[in-house]
C-alpha cells in the first residue's frame, strides 16, 4: 500500500468510517482510513517473542494475568489464547484462563460486556486477596 494513497472514498475508507465515526472515538478524530490500515498492520506484524520462546518473554511478569477468549473469534482464536496461557504458566506467572461461549465471532469482545464484566470483577476480587 502506498502511504500517500487516499482511501477516503474507497471500500476500505467507507468501512473505516462505519467503524470509527458513530461513536466519535479518539481514533476517528483527525485520522484517515490509512490510520486504521497502519494500526491493523502493526497489530498483525507485532511479535512479542522476537524469536525467543514465548515463556522466556513472560518470565519477568509479576502480576496475576487474566486471559479471556471467545470460542467463535476467528481473528484471535481461543487456541492462541491458550498458547499464551501455557507460556505464562511455564514462566511461573499466575494465570487465569476464561473462554466465553459466544456466537458473535471477533465482535464478541464488544458485545459480551456483561459476561466480561463478571469475569474481570471476579478475577480482581480474587487477585486482591
Amino acid at each position: 500500500m502506498d502511504e500517500t494513497e487516499d482511501l477516503t472514498n474507497s471500500a476500505v475508507g467507507l468501512r473505516w468510517k462505519s467503524i470509527f465515526t458513530p461513536g466519535e472515538t479518539t481514533l476517528s478524530r483527525g485520522s484517515t482510513p490509512n490510520t486504521y490500515l497502519y494500526i491493523t498492520k502493526a497489530i498483525d506484524t507485532f511479535d512479542v517473542s522476537r524469536g525467543k520462546p514465548l515463556y522466556e518473554v513472560f518470565k519477568g511478569i509479576r502480576a496475576k494475568v487474566l486471559v479471556i477468549a471467545f470460542k467463535s473469534d476467528w481473528l484471535y482464536p481461543a487456541a492462541q489464547s491458550r498458547e499464551i496461557v501455557r507460556a505464562c504458566k511455564l514462566a511461573g506467572v499466575d494465570t487465569t484462563y476464561c473462554e466465553v461461549d459466544s456466537t458473535y465471532g471477533h465482535d464478541a469482545f464488544l458485545l459480551e460486556v456483561e459476561e466480561e464484566t463478571h469475569l474481570v470483577k471476579h478475577f480482581l476480587q480474587k487477585a486482591s486477596v
